[in-house]
């Protein structure tokens, strides 16, 4: 598996989210993990460190090194056991398999995949797969190589009316036909033997190639191939005529066009020649500024005036916006009583395609988002809430769900070991019984400030910002949201924790 493939998605998306690139979205190729726990693909993660040996995770947004990504060899061995479509069942492709079958053996040999024109460095801009890129080279392609009837040179189909035009046979024939000749001694056989000597038929600028003994006899038998040669070289000539007589018509039009524009703009010029009429033009456009200067003063008024009340608007926005998120804030966070005490958290979820619609409205800065209770890890341990966005936030922003956990202030934290590294489960429970429960665990990042002991009553919530599609949350079959009703849970690892 050293190819690097673009565009493969799993066919159960909601068992393998965990595959998918942090960046790109698609399959993981060639995984690579940061030390945040979060997964790119080979090239996609080189892309992070383009400029510096210093990047910047694309979901937490934790500053990491290039030497601490790593290649991870167990996300490749899922990976390659993955499920997958043809990228080209749009097309007719049937197939349908292992990724590793895929890069191994399909991505070759499939039918259906979409391959550039022969002629592309031409200028062709076709692309299609086998069947339709044979009809098209063979028929329609404006690149494919004919023989000129005149002179049998090769030349591209759409530069062949041009070579006709300037075809040394062409214009060879026009002058043969024109030539003036005395047709008794062209015919008579004493001139026979300077024709052979001459070797070529007469007809030889319209087509004919043969070089006979006799002239006389070629002629008298050939006459039907010459007729049907000239009279091909007379169209040609009609054709270019055609074309002459358009070009003088379209030439016409444009000139009496132009002739009538002149006549109009000369009378036009002969009436405002009058001195007569100077006074009186004079006069109107004078009336006609001063309309308009004094129009132009009243809207300049009314545009400072609305400038004024637009600005003392957005003071006012500005500050109720504040007040809102303070409110929210107050409100939102978590409080007593704790809901557990033993690093698992049940949250229940009422109205949530409301919260979905509430959130994608919002055009404010503050993303709406939505608190769990809080939780201890274990009994007088670290004290835990979940930080639900339904519209999304980071790179999950108007398309996923994203869901974090935030480390609280609590009663044992002068006691506890620092920072909070306890690996985090989150799950989204299937209610249909089928036990087909959507998962994601990470580890949190021991240099970020969002598992440190907190300093305020709240640490920056940090997690997992593409935790479910809302294409898959909402489609016709999903199993997790009954009764506009979601259920979610959250483990806490707790081993080495010393209880």
């Amino acid at each position: 598996m050293v190819a690097l493939v673009t565009g493969l998605l799993p066919v159960d998306l909601s068992s393998s989210s965990g595959l998918l690139c942090c960046s790109c979205g698609f399959l993981l190729i060639r995984p690579k993990q940061t030390v945040c726990g979060h997964r790119y693909c080979e090239s996609c993660a080189a892309s992070l460190f383009l400029e510096s040996e210093t990047g910047k995770c694309r979901v937490c947004e934790e500053k990491i090194l290039k030497s601490q990504v790593f290649f991870d060899k167990a996300a490749e061995n899922d990976i390659s056991k993955t499920d997958i479509i043809c990228p080209n069942s749009s097309r007719g492709c049937s197939w349908k398999g292992k990724l590793k079958a895929y890069l191994t053996s399909h991505d070759k040999e499939c039918k259906y995949g979409l391959e550039p024109c022969s002629n592309a460095n031409f200028g062709c801009e076709f692309t299609g797969t086998q069947k339709e890129l044979v009809q098209h080279e063979s028929q329609h392609c404006a690149w494919r190589m004919v023989y000129c009837n005149l002179c049998s040179t090769l030349v591209a189909y759409s530069l062949l009316q041009e070579h006709i035009l300037n075809c040394p046979q062409n214009k060879a024939l026009f002058v043969e036909i024109l030539k003036p000749r005395s047709t008794a001694s062209e015919v008579n056989p004493k001139s026979e033997t300077c024709d052979k000597d001459k070797g070529c038929c007469p007809f030889e600028k319209v087509g004919c190639s043969e070089k006979p003994k006799s002239m006389v006899d070629h002629l008298l038998t050939s006459y039907p191939d010459h007729l049907l040669q000239v009279l091909s070289a007379i169209s040609n000539l009609e054709c270019r005529l055609n074309r002459g007589e358009e070009i003088n018509t379209a030439f016409k039009k444009l000139v009496m066009g132009k002739l009538v524009t002149v006549n109009s703009l000369i009378t036009s010029h002969k009436e405002l020649d009058g001195e007569e009429n100077i006074p009186k033009y004079t006069d109107q456009h004078h009336e006609e500024n001063q309309t308009l200067k004094k129009l132009i003063s009243v809207l300049s008024e009314d545009l400072s005036t609305c400038s004024r009340a637009v600005e003392e608007l957005q003071k006012r926005c500005l500050a109720y916006e504040k007040t809102i998120v303070e409110l929210q804030s107050r409100t939102q966070h978590p409080s007593s009583p704790l809901a557990s005490d033993n690093g698992i958290l049940i949250w229940k979820i009422e109205g949530f395609s409301a919260c979905v619609k509430t959130s994608l409205s919002q055009s404010r800065s503050t993303p709406y988002s939505l608190y769990s209770p809080a939780f201890l890890s274990h009994p007088f341990g670290y004290k835990l809430c979940c930080r639900l966005y339904p519209g999304g936030d980071g790179m999950g922003k108007g398309t996923h769900v994203s869901l974090f956990l935030s480390v609280m202030k609590g009663d044992f934290d002068d006691i506890l070991p620092w920072p909070f590294k306890q690996k985090v489960t989150f799950i989204l429970l299937d209610q249909s019984g089928a036990g087909q429960h959507v998962k994601e665990t990470f580890i949190p990042d021991p240099l970020s400030g969002s598992f440190q002991k907190p300093k305020t009553s709240i640490n920056v919530a940090s997690g997992c910002p593409q935790f479910i599609k809302h294409s898959v949350l909402f489609s016709p079959q999903s199993q997790y949201l009954k009764n506009d009703v979601l259920y979610l849970k959250a483990i806490i690892d707790k081993n080495g924790i010393m209880l």
